[in-house]
């Protein structure tokens, strides 16, 4: 039909694993590029997510949830989050 998107094609999703990032060394640059800078390891008591997606294209349905797990640094009497 003319106007309309194709409709996404059916697959099995993809499943993603980060593996946790360490400092690398710095290397150097050349005449057209600076030098990278050594990567700063991520701070330990950052906030983990979790998050699960289901996707079903034939049904144009999509439902999921979310998970975050964190210590705060001080004191606090609410969370915000902005979806």
């Amino acid at each position: 039909m003319e106007g309309q998107a194709p409709a996404p094609s059916a697959t099995s999703a993809p499943s993603t694993t980060v593996p946790p990032v360490a400092p690398g060394p710095a290397t150097a640059g050349d005449a057209t590029c600076p030098a990278v800078p050594e990567r700063v390891a991520p701070a330990p008591n950052r906030p983990r997510y979790d998050l699960r997606v289901d996707v079903d294209p034939a049904a144009n349905a999509v439902a999921g949830r979310v998970g975050v797990r964190f210590t705060p640094d001080m004191a606090t009497d609410r969370l915000v989050f902005r979806l």
